[in-house]
C-alpha cells in the first residue's frame, strides 16, 4: 500500500524538492537534510507525500490559503525562522496578499479569542473561524473554546474540514520538529 501511495514521488535530495516545487510551488529545501541524515529516503518520500497531499487545491475543504494562513501563525508562534520563510514562500505562491501576513503575525501575538485584525476581520465568517482555529491549535497545549467550536459552527465548517486543517497543523508541526534535529542549509 505505501508504494501505491507514494508512487511517483521521489525520495532523495534535490529530486524531491524539484518534484515538490512543480507540484505543490515550494521546494521546502528543509527535506534536504532529512534526506542526508539517518532517516534517508522513507522519511522524505513519506514527508513529501503529506506534504502533496495537504496541499492539492483539488481535493481540499478547508482550501489550501487557509492552511498556509494557519501555517503562518503557527511559524510565528513557534518563531521558527525555517517555518516562517517556508510559509512566506507558501503564501506568495497561493495568494495571501501581504497585509493579510502581517495580520496573521499579529494574530499569532494575540490570546486565542480576540477578534481578527484589520483585513482579516473582513474575510468571510468560515475563513475567520478556521484562523481562529489555527491560532487555537497551534500552541501545546490546545486552546480551543466551546465559544470557538460554536463558531466554526455557526460558519458551516464541515468536520472534514476541520480535521483536516488539524491534520495539516500537525504537519506543520512535524516541519518543525524535522528542522530541530535536521536543519537545512539555507
Amino acid at each position: 500500500m505505501d508504494g501505491e501511495y507514494t508512487k511517483g514521488v521521489p525520495n532523495t535530495w534535490p529530486a524531491v524538492g524539484q518534484h515538490l516545487k512543480q507540484t505543490v510551488g515550494y521546494s521546502f529545501p528543509g527535506l534536504s537534510s532529512v534526506s542526508q541524515s539517518f532517516l534517508g529516503k522513507r522519511a522524505t518520500i513519506a514527508v513529501a507525500t503529506c506534504l502533496v497531499d495537504n496541499f492539492d487545491e483539488q481535493a481540499s475543504i478547508c482550501s489550501v490559503p487557509v492552511k498556509v494562513m494557519a501555517g503562518i501563525v503557527f511559524a510565528e508562534l513557534t518563531n521558527s525562522d525555517a517555518l516562517k520563510h517556508d510559509f512566506e514562500q507558501l503564501a506568495q505562491a497561493f495568494g495571501v496578499a501581504q497585509e493579510e501576513r502581517e495580520a496573521l503575525r499579529q494574530v499569532a501575538q494575540n490570546p486565542c479569542g480576540t477578534p481578527l485584525p484589520g483585513v482579516l476581520g473582513s474575510k468571510d465568517a468560515l475563513t475567520q473561524a478556521y484562523v481562529q482555529l489555527g491560532r487555537a491549535i497551534a500552541p501545546s497545549p490546545a486552546e480551543v473554546s466551546p465559544e470557538l467550536v460554536d463558531e466554526l459552527r455557526t460558519a458551516g465548517a464541515q468536520p472534514q474540514g476541520v480535521v483536516e486543517l488539524v491534520n495539516f497543523m500537525a504537519l506543520s508541526q512535524l516541519l518543525l520538529r524535522l528542522d530541530a534535529f535536521y536543519p537545512a542549509n539555507r
